[in-house]
């Protein structure tokens, strides 16, 4: 299979990666460190969680919204309505559980060489939260990585800052582990007529 994870999911896409390779036919981790969490993230999620267990919940906070985008994106209503739409739908109980459970989270930098397929880092030389040196040090350990880093107007939220760039890189990644082009040519025919259709 192909795996991909974007920022927590990455996390959690890594450690199902470590646990089950022989499943793993490729794997994409954007916007995410195998160190896991920062001192500085960490302070920030407990802080929400703090805040959160006394407060009734509102919805992401312009605050949060400034530590996820790039500056360039924050008066951008339809990157910011999205994110603020999702924390809402996410909810409280959702919210409170995904930062208690994953606040801490191991180092997993050391066992990234025995991850030997294909392996794509995505990140954005402008992630606050991610450090950019972090993704670095992930592709020296890993045997087969391609390291993708965004330099212009990218924060932590690659998908909706730099969806374009991210599908180039991701099809690029595909197309190298030679599965994307046989799954479009199959796609893109019909099956065979039978002499009795």
């Amino acid at each position: 299979m192909h795996l991909l994870g974007f920022s927590l999911g990455a996390y959690l896409a890594l450690e199902h990666a470590l646990a089950h390779p022989q499943c793993i036919k490729s794997l994409t981790l954007i916007a995410n460190s195998a160190k896991g969490l920062q001192p500085t993230e960490v302070s920030a999620r407990q802080r929400i969680v703090a805040m959160l267990e006394r407060n009734a919940y509102t919805g992401i906070t312009r605050q949060r919204l400034r530590e996820l985008l790039h500056p360039s994106h924050l008066h951008d209503a339809s990157i910011t309505d999205l994110i603020l739409q999702m924390g809402l739908d996410l909810g409280k109980e959702v919210l409170l559980a995904q930062f208690i459970t994953t606040i801490a989270r191991p180092d997993l930098m050391a066992r990234l060489p025995e991850l030997d397929f294909p392996v794509l880092i995505v990140g954005a030389e402008d992630d606050q939260l991610v450090p950019a040196d972090d993704l670095r040090a992930m592709a020296t350990r890993l045997p087969q990585a391609t390291l993708h880093m965004l330099s212009d107007d990218t924060g932590h939220m690659i998908p909706l800052e730099a969806p374009r760039a991210l599908a180039a890189a991701l099809r690029a990644h595909l197309e190298a582990t030679d599965n994307l082009k046989d799954n479009v040519v199959h796609r893109a025919m019909p099956p065979p007529l039978s002499q009795n259709q």
